[in-house]
């Protein structure tokens, strides 16, 4: 249940990732309401994939290795812990697909892949929120 950001992200490499999940779960939420206001809510499912880690090469730092500046190298412990936690604690693919499905099939409008790892995420998000809080100094809570 650990975000991607409490995983040690490089200060600009997660951003745009995190930009991106948020943005999608933003469509979809404002797609659901368009349908249930439309009553078609019954007939079209939308449900929403928050995978967590999963065991992927996301962050496989051999492929480009040559390709490197000099900088982006200083960076490679930080991606290479990364890429060990994707292959180490990270779900299967093959298991993240059939808790999706299976979550779509119970008709889950969020579907993550470690059985309330999402509750969990936003719950702390909400904390921080209310709270008026900045989001690392709940996550700086955690350590």
């Amino acid at each position: 249940a650990t975000p991607l950001w409490d995983i040690g992200g490089a200060p600009g490499s997660t951003a745009s990732y995190a930009t991106s999940k948020h943005a999608v779960l933003g469509m979809c939420e404002s797609l659901e309401g368009e349908l249930a206001a439309k009553k078609l809510g019954g007939q079209i499912q939308l449900s929403v994939m928050c995978p967590g880690l999963v065991a992927t090469p996301l962050w496989d730092t051999a492929r480009a290795e040559e390709q490197r500046s000099a900088s982006e190298k200083r960076n490679i412990t930080v991606k290479e812990r990364q890429r060990k936690v994707f292959e180490e604690l990270g779900t299967p693919v093959s298991d993240t697909i059939d808790t999706f499905l299976d979550g779509m099939a119970r008709g889950q409008f969020i579907c993550d892949s470690v059985p309330g790892q999402a509750q969990e995420s936003f719950g702390r998000r909400a904390e921080y929120i209310l709270g008026g809080l900045m989001p690392s100094s709940q996550r700086m809570s955690m350590l």
